[in-house]
């Protein structure tokens, strides 16, 4: 008998920010999302509220220190969870939105957007995913991520198991935040044991020390990296029947080439269906 269509949302996380707004709608936008994609797949776009440009920066600063060495890194995960685990179990709420007018659903989580918060943005589009959306799956992504509807599809069709946890792992024991699915069940699970949810890590190895502790294992699939459009010529049918996912990102001399790499590997991708 064959297998009926599984239902998949593919969340697009986005800061309201430069130069991401334009990556957007410049790279994204003009690329894979004006194609026509299946009947079972719903795309949702999705923020928080942007914060001023002290904010912006002590949130530069922050992110600086995390990576500084080892021991400031152990204390500011420290004094972030001590500012933060007060609202370890709040939620906020989601509101309908279209200001980054791209093509499918936009939503905008009433937290503000910064790295710090990412967890509590996450959360509230989870919730109301759950409560108002009927699927099967979750695709969750970033802005500087191209994605190809059918042979994510074809990935979907090879999961098994009652708790999906999936994509690539950068490094460490995790799923990177850029290419990770959920089916319903776990991320249903994410949203009750909220708790678990450390927010002294960043968000994608926290997800997966929640995963780790209730015991659902990683399945690893594919990602492919393209770090400049120059290495667009190296990338062949095999890599492209292959890969549903494509890191774009890429800053050459503080400016964002993603766009570039988008419509280059979108017109690979139009050649290669219509032959």
């Amino acid at each position: 008998m064959e297998k009926t269509q599984d239902k998949i949302i593919i969340l697009i996380k986005h800061g309201l920010y430069s130069p991401f707004v334009e990556l957007a709608r410049t790279a994204q936008g003009e690329t894979f999302l004006k194609d026509k994609h299946s009947f079972n797949i719903t795309v949702i776009h999705y923020y928080g509220i942007p914060v001023g440009p002290v904010t912006q920066k002590l949130d530069v600063i922050h992110e600086k220190i995390r990576w500084m060495n080892r021991t400031t890194s152990i204390l500011l995960r420290g004094l972030d969870i001590l500012l933060l685990a007060p609202f370890m179990f709040y939620i906020p709420k989601v509101a309908p939105s279209k200001i980054l007018n791209l093509p499918d659903q936009e939503f905008q989580c009433r937290v503000p957007d910064t790295l710090p918060t990412l967890r509590w943005k996450q959360l509230a589009i989870y919730k109301y995913i759950l409560e108002n959306y009927d699927f099967d799956f979750v695709f969750d992504t970033n802005e500087s991520s191209y994605i190809d509807f059918k042979n994510l599809q074809s990935q979907v069709l090879k999961f098994n198991g009652d708790s999906v946890y999936a994509g690539n792992i950068p490094f460490g024991s995790f799923v990177s935040g850029a290419n990770r699915f959920f089916n319903r069940k776990t991320l249903s699970l994410l949203v009750q044991k909220r708790a678990y949810w450390n927010p002294g890590y960043l968000e994608d190895l926290a997800i997966g020390k929640v995963m780790s502790r209730l015991g659902i294992a990683i399945t690893v699939t594919e990602s492919k990296t393209i770090a400049h459009p120059d290495e667009l010529v190296e990338i062949g049918v095999e890599v492209l029947e292959k890969n549903y996912h494509f890191r774009t990102k890429c800053l050459v001399d503080g400016i964002r080439l993603d766009a570039l790499t988008m419509h280059g590997l979108h017109e690979k991708f139009r050649k290669l269906r219509a032959s």
